[in-house]
């Protein structure tokens, strides 16, 4: 999870930087994503969020969030690896 969770990253941000709580945010999403894609069990979000101190993020903003890192990827989580 944690390979494809920067590879989403990375694709998602294109090189851009991101900064304080956007960019805490995004990693957040990203790593929800990844989880949801890779693992059997899902992580809750009250898990994540101390990773990325993000304590008091509401619920949408993460769902909307999500939904604008998906798209942004055409919904195209599968990456190639040589792992």
């Amino acid at each position: 999870s944690k390979f494809l969770a920067i590879n989403i990253i990375d694709r998602f941000s294109n090189g851009k930087a991101m900064t304080g709580n956007n960019a805490k945010l995004t990693l957040l999403v990203c790593m929800l994503i990844a989880s949801k894609f890779d693992e059997s069990e899902i992580p809750c979000l009250d898990d994540l969020a101390p990773l990325c101190e993000c304590k008091s993020i509401k619920e949408d903003v993460i769902i909307k969030t999500e939904i604008k890192v998906l798209t942004a990827l055409d919904f195209n989580i599968k990456f190639v690896s040589s792992y």
